[in-house]
């Protein structure tokens, strides 16, 4: 805890007790770093500054200030968990089991909750926590196995509650007494798996628990935890259309997602797979010094246009190459190339699809990299 008080980060969500605040906070630091989260936690704030105001928002409009945070299955769900405080009287639930039957709210997130906001002994185990712990009781086997999980979160609920059978090493007297309180605790304990107890080539000598560490002691802590098997990634490839109006240059042709496909209710430009078929031959356009505006000799336009008729119904004549942008989902990598395209005279537009201007598009919930390309139009 003296350490915390020395080297813990300012980060938004620590300043505040309010359980609203610190959910939000907590539902978009899944998956993602604490640097990327804090200009869009601000935002969100500013946009719902409490659970009433989300409850009330259009699910358009909260997946727009969510849209580049990805993982758009926490922004729904944090949309219809308010709705279902709002049903409940409005007021955010304090005990642990209330909080943990809200959609998109686990073990983790409910202890965080009830320790950062309420001060409720609620054990935490997360990414950082979970190497931490498996370093101080030295555990040999999966820490994400059933046996490994279960020893984790005993270990962490011994740190904050105080009738816990634990042995507490005697430290010498500090000048100034660290606050002990379980919120407090949690998250030094956080804070020091992040930045001391790193996966790889952990800071041993200035951690404040290296002495207690059998880990450390052992000289294990660059095999311990057992690491998880790497996940095995899929390379796709995409290919986009950017189609203008051809009465208003200003205009792009844009789809919103349906409900059984990637970034449901976000929008995109119209996107075929092309991962699997032999007539697109990703090797040779990449080998082709393909550069926007240069047309790719290898590329068969008239078979690329007959893809977006076969997925879209659109009528279309595949142009000049645009750019290409690389993003991921879950295990997918996905090589995206964008092609300038127009529409068969008269063909009729429907829903999912909508003219919509640049300013108008970028204004909507998008996908990440139909915000890049279009920003690129820009």
């Amino acid at each position: 805890m003296a350490w915390y008080d020395r080297h813990a980060r300012d980060l938004p969500w620590r300043r505040t007790h309010d359980p609203y605040a610190i959910w939000v906070s907590e539902i978009m630091l899944q998956q993602t770093q604490v640097a990327t989260v804090i200009d869009y936690f601000h935002r969100f704030l500013a946009a719902y500054p409490d659970v009433r105001s989300l409850a009330s928002a259009e699910e358009q409009s909260v997946l727009r200030l969510w849209s580049g945070l990805g993982y758009y299955r926490r922004a729904r769900q944090l949309h219809a968990a308010a709705k279902q405080i709002v049903a409940r009287g409005g007021e955010f639930p304090k005990s642990l089991d209330e909080i943990l039957s809200l959609p998109g709210i686990g073990r983790y997130t409910a202890g965080a909750i009830a320790s950062f906001a309420y001060d409720q002994p609620a054990p935490i185990v997360e990414a950082n926590t979970q190497r931490l712990f498996s370093r101080l009781i030295r555990l040999e086997i999966d820490p994400r196995s059933r046996d490994g999980q279960a020893q984790l979160w005993s270990f962490a609920g011994s740190l904050v509650d105080e009738s816990a059978d634990v042995q507490v090493v005697k430290a010498p007297p500090l000048k100034t007494q660290p606050t002990l309180s379980p919120g407090r605790i949690n998250q030094a304990v956080m804070e020091l798996g992040s930045q001391i107890c790193t996966p790889r080539d952990p800071d041993c000598p200035n951690c404040p628990l290296s002495r207690l560490c059998p880990t450390f002691a052992a000289g294990l802590q660059t095999t311990l935890p057992i690491a998880a098997p790497k996940k095995v990634i899929t390379d796709l490839t995409h290919i986009a259309l950017l189609i203008r109006k051809p009465s208003d240059e200003n205009l792009v042709l844009m789809r919103q997602n349906a409900e059984d496909e990637w970034w449901h209710g976000l929008w995109d430009l119209p996107r075929v797979d092309v991962s699997h078929s032999a007539e697109f031959h990703a090797a040779a356009f990449v080998s082709s010094g393909a550069a926007p505006g240069k047309p790719i000799p290898a590329l068969e336009f008239d078979w690329l246009a007959g893809a977006f008729h076969a997925e879209h119904a659109l009528n279309c004549a595949v142009g000049d190459y645009h750019g290409s942008w690389k993003h991921a989902v879950t295990r997918y990598r996905i090589a995206l190339h964008a092609f300038a395209a127009t529409l068969a005279p008269r063909t009729r537009i429907r829903p999912p699809f909508a003219w919509h201007s640049i300013a108008e598009a970028l204004d909507l919930p998008l996908t990440a990299p139909a915000k890049r390309l279009l920003r690129s139009l820009q």
